[in-house]
This record gives structure tokens, C-alpha cells and sequence, in this order.
């Protein structure tokens, strides 16, 4: 672990308990306005405390019973009494309240000498003394103290705005120092659960459900903070924790009229899911104390900030590098995913849009938008399938935005906004997560896949709902995407999405070499790979194998690859697959480095290969003038398969010389039996002035790709070769 991110995980102050913005600034000052209009003059703590703080958080929207408690246990430090805390948010706030006129200074140091008692991942950030007329605070995370009257609490309410969400993630200096901390908390948790003995299955999808619900607490599917709340409740030892969220995850997976009256209040605020989430049971997981400060930190975390497009990083944190390498699991970024998405579908639909300038165009492209379907047979943790999803909502906002301006202007009424008008969220939003298949070989990321998308289905909805001025959500679940645990190349893709309805077919297939393909992954090569096909192959030819027989004329096709299947005999295979169904490269892109949202991220350079059977319309092409440069896109007549403009052609093995030509037996091999070739060991027994005078350090293809040596004698970055002449 870099110690950038030690700094990062190291400081609570930048991983607090917060939710996403729900209640606007301006809001908040008038509520707090009319909060202290309402309480002035009031004074005895033992009436009216209670109901002070719990108007208090209401300026918030925070309902105060989900999320803190009164009279919490605590001890004395400086005397070691006992006594208790008069109002305690675990993560957020520590209040002691006293009648009017008391001593707030001597209240404020009373509470202080309680914190020290709570345990750390508990603690508050700011500690606040009231006395109805006064308060006087401390936040921990920005060092300020100061105290203000009642009346002046409109002034000052920006000194509570966190509680709302506001301003929450200022200490991080990047999204991807974000995404980077969001991925180690859950690493983190993962690694307490596995130290604790419970089971792969059940653990993965325990994290799941767990990565739903923080993702939840932070974007309003139920009361903002009512995880976090339900988690801070359990015992301090982790023995109850297990059983609270088993009964929690049942829960989510009942409807609120199936569940019973005398159910405890708390969990009759969640809200019911449905789906497939929540409906396996499992088993319960034994938790440890350690979990228990894991869970609590992944619920500091503010998960309204991150993508759920990153969750595949997430996957990757909790892999070790030896799996990663097994199944070719690299997690694109999202710059990679829209090099691929763009020209597969997005550029066009995007013109289509612009073009769509009446009422029956209008509507006619909104139709289009949700009868289309998106196939990946590599999904990961649905990276792809997530930020596909969300651009299509995107463009049905849009599109919905343009019908109501349309509608507006044939009324004469066309100054009015589409917040204005009278919009059923529910009848107008065709676009949904049905439209999205997967194949995906492991469980884990299967899972996460499907999480991912609810959860981009409910950010679609809330932006939505700020558009059109409606809340709208689309819990229970009521479609769910089609992600299946299979292996792709020995799957019929038509029992998951017949050819005949599939538009888009996209991904990320694995990055594994000849050299490093496991015996089950050569059968599938085999399985799939017509009779003649070299084998020096790499893994990710399989797939294209796979799509050039199940694709009709309307089907794109687009897959990231490793560059080797644009070079020498790769190339002539991958040429023989496009010829042999009639099909042809659309767009390109040529070689560049391969990025990605997590850490341990591949070394790899890929291509972009986008195909089909139609032959018509403009083809581009992408040139890197060096891996790491910005694209350069140009349009080309006809792509072939070293992508370079040109007809298409593959140059064939051939085991004769074209010409009268001796024949070529070998190539630059060391071909000398091992007799010129030394080891360390080897090199030190020779005459000094022969090693002197002849020896050179050895370079092959492994230290040009890889910076390895073919003898350990010889160390990369040694500082003593000049005494052997190198």
C-alpha cells in the first residue's frame, strides 16, 4: 500500500458518515429560520430537549429516530463515573443539552470527557453543547469552535450543511483517489470476513448486498444514513452483527404488506428491493470485531461520489495478482469504455437525436432507444454494460426534454419548462436494465454486474427526478438484467439473447496469451476456432469466433484486444474468421496503452476492433503516434486486419520460399547447444581476460517485453558490468 492512500485511509476526516445531497442550501437556511422562530423562549431540558433535536435534524432532512440515540452510555474519563451522552449519531455528532441559562462551557467539557470512551470508529465528528438559547460546538474535522445564539442559527446553519451531504468530499484531491480509497475499505472488509472463516459463496454475496446498501444509505433508496444507523447498533464485539444483517437482508426481500405489524420500527424504514438481490438465503456470517470497524468504515465512505461503473476495481482489490493473471481480468476505465462505446453506437444516436426535429420523429427515436439491446459475453463487473446504460438514459433525458419543448411550442406555450408540466416518471421512462445481457464466468463480478446496474438505474432515476421535478424511483425491482455464470465460449449465446434481436455486441474479452492459456481454456479455443487456425493464438480470438457466427447484418460488434491479433499469424486467423461470415472491420483503434481504475492495473497494449456484416457508411480509423498520445481519427475506405486503410488481405503462412531462394530452416535462435550461453555460476570459472575481451550480456524477446533475464547471473540495473567488457 503507497503511503499516498495509508494518508487517505489513515485520516477519518475524509471518510465521514454522509449522504448525498438531498436538501438544498437555500432550503436549509429557511428551515433553520423558521426552527429558530419556533423555539424562542423555550428552556427546560427535561420537556423539550428531545423534541428540540429532533426538529433540529429535520432542517436536514434527517429523521433523528434512524440514526442517533438519546442517553448513550458513556464513562467519565478524567473520573472513570459512568453516565451517558444526551444525544449520540455514531460518525456525526455528540450533543449534551442543558436547561437555559446553564453553564455551556462546563457541559462542553463534560461531553469531552466522555469521547474519549467511544469507541474509534464511532466517534463524532463535531461535539455541540445547547442550552435552547446558545450553541456552542467543536468540529473535529475543520479544528473550528465558536458559539452563536438561537436567532443567529440561520447564519450560521453552513456549519451543520455536511449533515446534509454538502461539501462532504473536499479532502480528496481526485476521483480516482476516490475510487482508490472505495475500493480498499471494501478490500478491507473482505479480508476481515475471509479471516473469519465464512465461506467464498456466501461471502461474495454478503459484499454485494452490503455494497447495495452503503450505495443506498448515500442516495436516498431508503433514509439517508438508516444503514449506517443499523450497523452502529450492533454490539462493539461483532457477535450480533451477523444475525442483524441476515434478518436486515430478508427484509429488503419482503414486501412492506407481507411484513409484520410488531416488526422493530427500524427495519420497517427499509425499503423492500426485490429483484434477485436479496432472495438467496445464506449463510450467516460470524462476525468479529475487526468486521464489525471494516463495516462501520466502508459506511463512513460518502458512495454517492462513486461510479458504479468503478465497482469492477472494486472486484479486482480482493483478487490476488496469481487469479487476475488466470482469467485475464483487467477493469477498463471509463475513457477506454467510451473509445469503444462512441463509435459503436453513441456518435450515431447522438445524430440521430439532433436530427429528430418533429413530434413523430421525436417519439419514434424514443421508442428506438428502449427496444435496443446490449450484449456483453465478457462482462466483468459490467463496466460496460454499466456506462452503456447510463448514456442511454442520458439520451432518453434528452429525447423526453425535447418531446415536452416540442409539445410546449404546438400549445403556444413554449416558454413553459418540462418541470412545468404534468410528467408521470413512471409511464414516460421506457429505458430500463432488461435491455442489458451478460456472460460472465466468475460469480463475484456476475454479481457485481447486476448491482451495478440497479444502481445506475436508481442514479438515472434521481437525475431524472431533478429534471422533471418528480420523485421517482423504481424500487421494488421490477426488471432485472440478464447476466448469467457461464463460460462464454462454450455457452450458446442464442439461449440468452437470439441473434436476431441482438444490436450490440461489445466487451472486454480476457487477455491471456498462447503461452498462458490453461487446459480448459485451449478446449474452448479449440471448440470455437475453425479447422486451420493457427494455434499460436491468443484466448481473446474465441470471442470473435463466437460473434462472427452469431451476428446478423444489423449487429455491431466491438471488442478491446490485446494488439498481438492485429500481427503476423494472429492476424491471418482473425482475417479468415471476418472472411469467412462475410464480415468487416467498421472502426479501429490502433495500438495504445491500456488503462484502468484499479490498482495492480495490466501493462498491456490493446487495439480496438469494431466489426459487422453491414459494409456500408463512413469507417474510421484511430492512430496513437505513440501508446500513451492522444488519438488521432482519420476516415478510411476499407480496414483490414493490421488495421491500416487498405483492402482487406492476411498474409498466410507459407513453408517455401517465394522465390529461388535458399530455404529458411531457422530464425535468430542461439543455436549453439549451450555451449556460448553462460550462467553466473558458469561465467566466474572462465579466464578473466577471455570474459573480458568476448562475454556481452544476452537480450531475447523476454527482456525486450518483459526487462527479464534469461540468467539470473545477469540482474537487470547491475551497477558492476563494465569489468566483463559490457
Amino acid at each position: 500500500m503507497d503511503g499516498e492512500i495509508c494518508v487517505l485511509l489513515d485520516a477519518p476526516k475524509y471518510v465521514q458518515v454522509m449522504e448525498a445531497t438531498a436538501v438544498t442550501k437555500s432550503a436549509i437556511r429557511d428551515e433553520a429560520a423558521r426552527f429558530a422562530k419556533r423555539w424562542k423562549g423555550v428552556g427546560s431540558e427535561r420537556a423539550e430537549s428531545q423534541t428540540f433535536w429532533n426538529e433540529f435534524f429535520k432542517i436536514f432532512g434527517i429523521d433523528r429516530r434512524l440514526v442517533g440515540q438519546y442517553e448513550r452510555h458513556a464513562e467519565r474519563v478524567s473520573i472513570g463515573g459512568h453516565g451517558s451522552i444526551d444525544l449520540f449519531v455514531p460518525q456525526k455528532l455528540a450533543v449534551e443539552h442543558k436547561s437555559a441559562g446553564k453553564d455551556l462551557e462546563a457541559a462542553m467539557e463534560q461531553l469531552l470527557d466522555y469521547l474519549p470512551s467511544i469507541p474509534d470508529v464511532e466517534a463524532p465528528r463535531m461535539a455541540v453543547a445547547c442550552d435552547f438559547e446558545h450553541f456552542m460546538f467543536h468540529d473535529y474535522e475543520t479544528r473550528a469552535s465558536d458559539v452563536f445564539a438561537l436567532s443567529e442559527l440561520s447564519d450560521n446553519v453552513e456549519r451543520f450543511w455536511w449533515l446534509a451531504g454538502h461539501d462532504q468530499q473536499d479532502g480528496f484531491i481526485s476521483a480516482e483517489e476516490l475510487n482508490l480509497a472505495a475500493t480498499m475499505l471494501m478490500r478491507d472488509l473482505h479480508d476481515e470476513l475471509e479471516n473469519a472463516g465464512y465461506d467464498d459463496h456466501s461471502r461474495r454475496v454478503w459484499l454485494t448486498r452490503v455494497l447495495f446498501c452503503v450505495f443506498a444509505d448515500s442516495t436516498a433508496v431508503w433514509d439517508r444514513g438508516l444503514f449506517a444507523s443499523y450497523v452502529a447498533q450492533s454490539r462493539e464485539d461483532g457477535s450480533d452483527l451477523g444475525g442483524r444483517l441476515g434478518t436486515l437482508f430478508q427484509v429488503l426481500n419482503m414486501p412492506t404488506d407481507k411484513r409484520s405489524p410488531a416488526m422493530d420500527e427500524h427495519l420497517a424504514h427499509f425499503a423492500y428491493i426485490n429483484g434477485d438481490l436479496f432472495a438467496e438465503q445464506i449463510l450467516i456470517a460470524h462476525c468479529t470485531a475487526a468486521a464489525r470497524k471494516a463495516l462501520l468504515e466502508v459506511c463512513r465512505f460518502n458512495w454517492s461520489a462513486i461510479s458504479p461503473a468503478i465497482f469492477g476495481s472494486l472486484f479486482q482489490e480482493v483478487m490476488t495478482p496469481a487469479e487476475r493473471r488466470e482469467i485475464g481480468a483487467h477493469y477498463t476505465s471509463e475513457e477506454n469504455i467510451m473509445r469503444v462505446i462512441r463509435p459503436l453506437f453513441l456518435d450515431n444516436l447522438e445524430k440521430e437525436l439532433a436530427g429528430a426535429d418533429s413530434l413523430p420523429k421525436l417519439e419514434a427515436f424514443h421508442s428506438k432507444l428502449a427496444s435496443l439491446t446490449f450484449f456483453d459475453p465478457a462482462a466483468g463487473c459490467g463496466n460496460f454494460l454499466v456506462v452503456a446504460y447510463r448514456e442511454l438514459r442520458r439520451l432518453e433525458t434528452e429525447t423526453l426534454k425535447a418531446l415536452f419543448r416540442k409539445r410546449a411550442s404546438l400549445r403556444g406555450t413554449a416558454g413553459e419548462s418540462a418541470g412545468q408540466q404534468v410528467v408521470n416518471l413512471e409511464l414516460v421512462l421506457k429505458v430500463s436494465v432488461a435491455q442489458f445481457y451478460g456472460i460472465e464466468i466468475e460469480e463475484f463480478p456476475a454479481r457485481i454486474a447486476s448491482t451495478a446496474l440497479y444502481l445506475a438505474d436508481h442514479i438515472a432515476n434521481r437525475e431524472a427526478s431533478a429534471e422533471f421535478g418528480q420523485y421517482y424511483v423504481r424500487f421494488p425491482i421490477r426488471s432485472s438484467p440478464h447476466i448469467i455464470i457461464a463460460n462464454a465460449l462454450d455457452t450458446e449465446w442464442n439461449s440468452l439473447l437470439p441473434a436476431d434481436r441482438a444490436d450490440y455486441v461489445y466487451g472486454n474479452p480476457p487477455f491471456v496469451g498462447f503461452r498462458l492459456r490453461s487446459q480448459d481454456q485451449q478446449a474452448d479455443i479449440e471448440r470455437v476456432m475453425p479447422a486451420g487456425t493457427p494455434k499460436r493464438i491468443d484466448y481473446v480470438l474465441g470471442w470473435y469466433a463466437k460473434a462472427v457466427d452469431y451476428i446478423r447484418p444489423h449487429t455491431r460488434c466491438a471488442f478491446v484486444s490485446t494488439n498481438s491479433i492485429t500481427q503476423g499469424e494472429q492476424a491471418s486467423a482473425l482475417h479468415a474468421l471476418l472472411e469467412r461470415r462475410g464480415a468487416a472491420i467498421q472502426f479501429a483503434h490502433r495500438t495504445f496503452a491500456w488503462t484502468s481504475e484499479a490498482r495492480g492495473k495490466a501493462h498491456v497494449h490493446v487495439v480496438i476492433v469494431g466489426f459487422g456484416k453491414a459494409h456500408g457508411g463512413r469507417r474510421t480509423l484511430v492512430h496513437y503516434p505513440t501508446p500513451h498520445a492522444e488519438g488521432i481519427e482519420v476516415t478510411a475506405r476499407e480496414i483490414n486486419v493490421y488495421l491500416v486503410d487498405s483492402p482487406m488481405v492476411g498474409v498466410a503462412k507459407r513453408t517455401k520460399p517465394l522465390g529461388a531462394v535458399p530455404e529458411l530452416k531457422i530464425g535468430s535462435k542461439p543455436n549453439d547447444s549451450g555451449h556460448l550461453i553462460f550462467s553466473a555460476e558458469e561465467r566466474e570459472k572462465l579466464p578473466k581476460e577471455l570474459v573480458e575481451k568476448f562475454a556481452r550480456r544476452l537480450y531475447g524477446s523476454q527482456e525486450l517485453l518483459q526487462g527479464n533475464l534469461i540468467h539470473p547471473g545477469f540482474r537487470a540495473g547491475s551497477k558492476d558490468w563494465s569489468k566483463y567488457g559490457i
